[in-house]
């Protein structure tokens, strides 16, 4: 790691643990490594599957218009800076959660790289290090992006790769709570420089879990205390901006992926997804998704119900998303849903609160899962509270002719909704002492709809104030309200 490239910090509350320095020329091998079960992620003539991105601060050279240069050399990803300075990183298309992932590497000595862990198209991720230069380290674990700082590595290399100086609690902080597995001796043994050598991190959890493996050899073992990511995203590989690297080059190859739970969903299980946007490049959205208990992948259609959550559970922790409403019941008990439930997050930004739910998001998310687990398009219905209340009202607003009903609780919207929102059946709750969201924005909405011919159902709840959504969502009766309509029975196909 060149010093000037990356800020160092000391991270509060976390643990890490590694093997103890072996004094002995064997090698500590991890006997318990599992090679089995891994998928391809790169056939070594194809970057199918992979884009590379130019959203991250490595790319300011190019003014963010271009990530570096991928191509594919020998059999592997190749990469390199294609303007002095100006770096990027390539990622997968699929977003994955819990994970281990193997990939050989030959680098140039010089070049700064990363394998970046749960990474989004800013590279905002979990990192194990490829940082293969004088004062650098491989299979360090680094914050790239991250709130709180994170920078750990047990050894240093100098300037030749076969320099190795093990850091402890004197030489440098970073190393004060671990130790290096191999000491310089088993290093000239372990690291072969010019040949390929495997890299290896598994990841898990939220807040995850990190280990880290340089062929073979656990390197370190990583608990972190806090979220600092969503429960999933992309793999990546990274150029370095900074400095002129581009006649100097990165190099991987045999890059494999193993996935444990949580990727693909089981019947009667909420889990976390990623949903990419087709139709406006860049934007995604995590989300969970639970299937009936008695799901299965056959012709049997069944009912979607997508729910949106309030403004406090916006950010990158998607366990928020479980506090209230159907995917809050569903994980308690799930065989009461016969409802494909899917369970969108906003991020938190500075969109204004009542504008955050994006409805052609929300309608591209839907029609993706509802094509994917055979969704019924006859039994669509959408639900939200608070700030989920006006994005459903918006979203039935903007897709009138695609959902059979509606509940939407404590929220409000635009009167020019009216005309549109009065073709779907709506139940609409309040609570009469409601001062974050006032009764007034449900009401007005109610009036506009009845005089546009709408027939809306309204429950006002009286001395109720903000939360009248946990009343409303255990309440039966509102699961068999939705299920009495279709689609089919307003509009003719």
């Amino acid at each position: 790691m060149l010093p000037a490239r990356r800020f160092d910090f000391l991270s509060l509350g976390v643990v890490l643990l590694t093997a103890t320095l072996c004094p002995a020329a064997e090698l500590p091998k991890d006997a318990n490594l599992d090679d089995t079960g891994f998928v391809t992620l790169f056939d070594g003539t194809s970057l199918e599957g992979w884009h590379v991105s130019a959203q991250t601060g490595h790319s300011r050279t190019s003014e963010n218009k271009s990530g570096g240069k991928w191509v594919i050399e020998d059999g592997a990803i190749t990469g390199s800076q294609d303007l002095p300075g100006n770096g990027g990183i390539i990622l997968t298309n699929q977003s994955y959660t819990d994970f281990e992932v193997l990939v050989d590497m030959k680098n140039d000595y010089g070049p700064d790289s990363g394998l970046f862990l749960r990474s989004n198209d800013k590279g905002q991720a979990y990192q194990y290090m490829v940082d293969y230069h004088d004062n650098g380290n491989v299979a360090g674990i680094y914050g790239e992006g991250l709130p709180g700082g994170l920078h750990f590595r047990n050894y240093e290399l100098g300037k030749e790769p076969t320099d190795f100086t093990v850091l402890d609690r004197k030489s440098d902080p970073r190393a004060a709570a671990y130790g290096s597995p191999v000491n310089a001796e088993q290093w000239q043994q372990l690291w072969k420089h010019g040949e390929w050598n495997q890299l290896r991190a598994r990841i898990v959890g939220n807040p995850p879990q990190i280990t880290t493996w340089i062929n073979g050899v656990k390197f370190m073992q990583f608990q972190d205390n806090q979220v600092r990511t969503t429960p999933g995203g992309m793999i990546a590989l990274q150029v370095h901006g900074g400095g002129d690297f581009t006649k100097q080059f990165v190099r991987y190859r045999n890059v494999k992926v193993k996935t444990f739970g949580g990727v693909e969903p089981t019947a009667g299980k909420e889990v976390w997804q990623k949903f990419e946007s087709k139709k406006i490049p860049g934007d995604s959205l995590p989300y969970l998704l639970a299937l009936p208990t008695d799901y299965k992948a056959d012709d049997t259609k069944r009912p979607l119900l997508l729910f949106l959550h309030g403004a406090g559970e916006c950010g990158v922790d998607l366990n928020l998303v479980k506090i209230h409403g159907p995917p809050k019941l569903v994980e308690k008990k799930p065989g009461d849903f016969p409802f494909i439930v899917v369970s969108p997050q906003a991020p938190i930004n500075d969109v204004p609160i009542i504008d955050r739910w994006d409805p052609r998001l929300l309608a591209e998310l839907v029609d993706q899962v509802a094509a994917k687990y055979n969704a019924d398009p006859d039994r669509l219905y959408v639900t939200g509270l608070s700030m989920g209340g006006y994005g459903t009202f918006r979203l039935v607003a903007h897709y009138p002719k695609k959902f059979a009903a509606a509940i939407p609780i404590c929220g409000g919207g635009w009167t020019n909704y009216a005309e549109p929102l009065s073709q779907t059946p709506m139940w609409i709750f309040h609570g009469t002492d409601d001062e974050a969201v006032p009764l007034e924005r449900s009401l007005e909405l109610v009036r506009a709809v009845r005089k546009r011919g709408g027939k809306p159902l309204f429950t006002v709840y009286d001395g109720v104030s903000h939360d009248s959504w946990t009343q409303t969502y255990d309440n039966p009766e509102v699961y068999t309200w939705l299920l009495k309509h279709k689609l089919s029975d307003r509009i003719k196909k």
